[in-house]
């Protein structure tokens, strides 16, 4: 009697064992789908490497270099204060709660329809992908939605009242800032550089795997075997950091007159981004005068416009900022 007894309670203990660790188990498992929820914010943004952006039917892919600054969509160089906004932003966004379960359905439906989807990744290791987007609601504002995850919830930022969304803009301007857009330094391989006023200045640079540089004269197309080395890798670093003074709204037909004008220097850039770039520098036409030294002037002293192939946009840049890369031949030679 006294073993049955003892199985019936041991048969009993087994029973409420293994019934805990099935709601052990369960509370376990629930508080990690919970944290998979809410788990927007990056801890370590040194980890992430691309960053899409995408709206309706915009996108903006953000990658890292090897020299740690960044590119829009693989081939213009970002503005850095702009990207490091954004990581900000990325570890520092917080859950303040779910949405209302009877709302849940709809604002689900809303972001699928109007939200904005980001992914952020770690060289081919998806580490993020959630969906932004802001409502009328008052009590609402902001709200975002993880991949997989069942709820909505309400999204905010420390010290930030405006809506979320509008910090990941899908605008690849915003990322440029206020540089002209140009293949990076690293995958730069040559740099042709061609003076029509004085085609005896035009000169090409090439860069050997080895990162040597080679001068060569385009007009006698002979090698110079002589020549300031850090000035020309000067000239191809300043080429690819051109900050803009503004950008000149034109139609066609103007745009078209700039375009079909004598340019003052012709950069074509051949890299690793794209077999072929190119840059081309204009005078700005002003009405004509007549300078201190009795001279007339019809082209602006201060100020160029800059084109480069694959964008309609005519940048407004400060001579000062140019005057780096406006250089012949003989700025090299020794």
């Amino acid at each position: 009697m006294g073993i049955k007894k003892f199985a019936i309670r041991f048969w009993w203990f087994i029973v409420l064992l293994l019934v805990s660790g099935y709601f052990l188990l369960s509370t376990v498992l629930q508080n990690r789908q919970n944290d998979k929820e809410i788990a927007f914010a990056i801890d370590n943004v040194d980890d992430v490497n691309r960053i899409t952006i995408a709206h309706a039917h915009e996108e903006v892919v953000l990658q890292r270099t090897r020299t740690n600054g960044w590119l829009v969509n693989y081939d213009s160089p970002a503005s850095i204060d702009a990207v490091n906004a954004l990581l900000r932003v990325i570890s520092r966004l917080q859950v303040d709660g779910p949405v209302p379960i009877n709302a849940n359905d709809s604002l689900l439906h809303l972001m699928q329809k109007q939200g904005t989807q980001i992914e952020l990744f770690s060289n081919r290791r998806n580490l993020r992908r959630y969906t932004v987007a802001t409502t009328d609601s008052e009590y609402l504002i902001s709200i975002g939605h993880l991949e997989k995850a069942k709820r909505v919830y309400r999204i905010s930022l420390p010290r930030y009242d405006g809506a979320i969304v509008d910090l990941f803009k899908t605008v690849p301007e915003y990322w440029i800032g206020n540089q002209v857009p140009t293949p990076s330094y690293e995958s730069i391989t040559a740099v042709q550089v061609e003076v029509p006023a004085d085609l005896e200045q035009s000169y090409r640079i090439d860069i050997g795997d080895d990162g040597q540089y080679r001068l060569f004269h385009i007009f006698s197309g002979t090698e110079i075997d002589a020549f300031e080395e850090s000035r020309v890798k000067h000239l191809i670093t300043s080429l690819t950091q051109i900050p803009y003074a503004s950008i000149v709204s034109m139609s066609d037909e103007e745009r078209a007159a700039v375009i079909y004008s004598d340019p003052d220097f012709i950069y074509t850039i051949y890299s690793t981004e794209s077999s072929k770039f190119e840059l081309k520098v204009y005078p700005i036409p002003v009405d004509e005068y007549i300078d201190e030294l009795g001279r007339p002037v019809n082209v602006d002293l201060n100020r160029v416009y800059v084109i480069v192939s694959g964008s309609k946009q005519v940048f407004v840049v400060n001579y000062i900022e140019m005057h780096s890369v406006l250089q012949g031949l003989s700025s090299f030679l020794s």
